[in-house]
């Protein structure tokens, strides 16, 4: 493994403890009977058609050096402060993670080894000479995806890790969790097995920080400290929901109540992103926000209704493809950021709206941004960080005692056992209360809604073609309307438009209402019917009987 002299070269398929030894070895090299500001840096020897032995040294010499290289699923990253992303600000000493770059690479290896090459003399002697890093080197570090011996990296976190069994992690790396802590505060005692009375207690300070805000309803409240508690503990849940600040003005205090939760969880605004109404753009940045490890983004100001595939998957699944701002490649990267979103009458559209819980605060004035604040809650969230985050964490560590208040959050059962039973328990109103009004006022569900309503008016139980629906649309102007508001166009009512718009909503129920996809035997035929469970008598879809009876058979999804 080491050569003579204590060259690093070779590491031929090396093993956690045979790389912990060489970077020992590497640590230790030249301390002995070195003079002062003697270069203890380890040699990697350099030699022909052997790149690969010299990237195994070289990445020796890197972990032992310490840098803070780590792997972000496919992508290898550095730690750093204040990355430049386009369309996303970020406060320049918020801690992120950026990709890193040959020449990033080449002076990392620089600062962490020597580089020699054996030449041989005229006498026929052998001498080592320095010959500097090899240029193809990190092209060659960079393509080893999936073999790298760093540290796997999955959140940034900027306060102390809370595990569920209770276990805390100050700073440093933790292994379980996968987060690098970023924090150099004293955070001082946090209770290990706190009363409910000490909960209790903890959870004034923190709705007396949100004394200034004007909330609609005490669930409006509720959801505002799930935010700020699901902020702190966001780099150990395995997904979180979304939350959304909405007011009917501007001025009533949303960005504020976005900056509180960013500053308790890194002591900084969050990284603000300016949401771009094309998807595939929004893609890019929602991918830039999460290679960088944010751990809190904002979706600030939000003009339209926010609806994002992307966005969908990301905050229920652990690990996403993301689209890299600049390249054509979808690297994989794990997801440990906590999404706001604030606007005016936010709306929250699609799929999104089962995944984000909206706060609503109405100061009940004209112009809201002319009132007075007894204190300014972003300052004193900034000032009493430390007393307020070890608030939140006692509420944390209590909670793990506490019985399920409500069945679990669809696809948040983590979230939901660690952030909403314990606030349920503490007598607060419960955060997710804002679901049904969201369901319900999602604009895609009353589109929705709406052209099953008219189809089934139109049609009652007969299953027709796209264009016999267009062709009955012409002669009836309510089903036109709605056909023509999810698939219209220059022409009228576009067949393909409709027949993918019906297909998105096929065995999706809709009240009592449901579309179901069949197809004509004879013709071979798409057929589509919307049927009534609320009618008694209906024939069940895999029935084959019903099928062959009519004429034509159900096809399942």
């Amino acid at each position: 493994m080491t050569g003579a002299g204590g060259y690093l070269t070779a590491v031929d398929k090396a093993s956690a403890r045979d790389l912990e030894r060489l970077a020992q070895v590497a640590k230790k090299r030249g301390r002995a009977g070195d003079p002062p500001g003697a270069d203890t840096r380890p040699e990697v020897i350099v030699r022909k058609g052997r790149i690969h032995e010299s990237a195994d040294a070289a990445e020796v010499a890197l972990l032992a050096k310490g840098l803070p290289f780590y792997a972000r699923g496919d992508v290898l990253v550095r730690l750093t402060f204040g990355a430049k992303t386009a369309g996303v600000r970020r406060d320049d000493s918020l801690p992120s993670l950026v990709p890193a770059s040959g020449p990033m690479l080449l002076e990392a290896f620089e600062a962490s080894a020597r580089f020699v090459a054996a030449f041989k003399l005229k006498d026929g002697t052998t001498e080592i000479r320095p010959v500097g890093c090899p240029p193809q080197l990190p092209a060659v570090y960079l393509g080893r995806v999936g073999r790298w011996q760093v540290q796997p990296v999955r959140a940034v976190a900027c306060v102390p890790v809370v595990h569920p069994d209770g276990t805390i992690v100050r700073e440093g790396y933790d292994a379980r969790s996968r987060a690098v802590v970023c924090s150099s505060e004293d955070w001082g005692a946090i209770p290990t097995k706190p009363t409910k009375s000490e909960a209790e207690a903890a959870l004034l300070p923190l709705r007396a920080l949100l004394g200034g805000f004007v909330f609609v309803d005490p669930s409006d409240e509720a959801t505002a400290i799930a935010a700020m508690l699901s902020a702190v503990l966001r780099p150990s849940l395995s997904t979180c929901p979304g939350f959304g600040f909405t007011a009917p003005v501007r001025g009533s205090g949303k960005s504020k109540l976005a900056d509180v939760c960013a500053v308790l969880a890194t002591g900084r605004p969050s990284a603000a992103v300016s949401w771009p109404p094309k998807e595939e753009e929004a893609e890019k940045r929602l991918g830039a926000t999460l290679l960088a490890g944010d751990p809190v983004v904002c979706l600030d100001n939000l003009e339209t209704p926010l609806r994002s595939a992307a966005l969908n998957s990301a905050m229920t699944q652990s690990e996403v493809a993301i689209r890299v701002l600049g390249s054509s490649s979808m690297p994989r990267v794990q997801v440990a950021s906590l999404f706001l979103a604030t606007g005016n009458n936010l709306v929250i559209q699609g799929d999104l709206s089962r995944r984000f819980l909206v706060c609503h605060i109405d100061p009940g004035i004209e112009r809201p941004e002319t009132r007075e604040f007894k204190f300014c809650p972003v300052a004193r969230a900034r000032q009493e960080r430390v007393p307020l985050v070890r608030a939140l964490l006692t509420i944390a560590m209590w909670g793990r005692t506490v019985e399920a208040q409500r069945p679990p959050l669809g696809s948040f059962e983590d979230w939901s056992r660690r952030v909403r039973d314990p606030l349920i328990a503490l007598g607060m109103a419960d955060p997710c209360a804002c679901l049904d009004t969201l369901h319900r006022d999602d604009p895609e569900r009353e589109a929705a809604v709406e052209v099953l309503t008219e189809w089934r008016r139109a049609f009652s139980d007969r299953a027709v073609s796209v264009a016999d629906a267009i062709v009955e649309a012409g002669r009836d102007g309510p089903l036109r309307g709605a056909l023509d508001a999810v698939a219209g166009g220059p022409g009228g009512i576009n067949p393909r438009r409709l027949g993918k718009y019906l297909g998105r909503q096929r065995d999706r129920m809709f009240g009592s209402l449901v579309v179901r996809h069949r197809r004509d035997v004879i013709g071979n035929t798409g057929l589509w019917v919307v049927e009534d469970r609320r009618r008694t008598g209906l024939p069940e879809m895999d029935s084959a009987t019903h099928g062959k009876a009519s004429g034509y058979e159900t096809v399942r999804g």
